[in-house]
């Protein structure tokens, strides 16, 4: 597959997931190219705050699940959110809910990827 067209079917991809879920207003959201985030084979990086990204996306013949997670320690590790086999409307709103969680940790103050996975982590809501 091309790379134009493997940014395609991603953009694709993209639109088609986050399309049913509302992001907060200073969300951004990113399709990086097949390099940057190794280890998903299709994926987006919705980006909360400068130093909280949660990459989002399906892992392939690998690992053939969906997945969310907080990017944390350099981008080197991720506190892991969101895990399915399927992409259904309950796991469009599971998505959605763990996007106003994690809305709600950012304005709270947690803006740092570290101290928020941790956090997370604290409370069961990460592994």
């Amino acid at each position: 597959m091309s790379p134009e067209l493997r940014g395609n079917v991603r953009q694709m991809f993209t639109d088609s997931v986050l399309q049913n879920v509302d992001l907060p207003a200073a969300w951004s959201v990113d399709v990086p190219a097949p390099c940057e985030e190794g280890f998903m084979s299709s994926c987006c990086v919705l980006t909360a705050a400068p130093d909280i990204r949660l990459i989002f996306g399906h892992g392939g013949a690998d690992a053939p699940f969906w997945s969310m997670g907080l990017l944390f320690d350099n981008d080197l590790s991720v506190a892991w959110l969101f895990v399915s086999e399927v992409i259904d409307n309950a796991a469009i709103a599971a998505i959605g809910r763990e996007i106003e969680r994690i809305d709600e940790y950012v304005h709270a103050g947690y803006t740092g990827a570290g101290r928020l996975a941790a956090a997370l982590r604290f409370t069961g809501v990460a592994v």
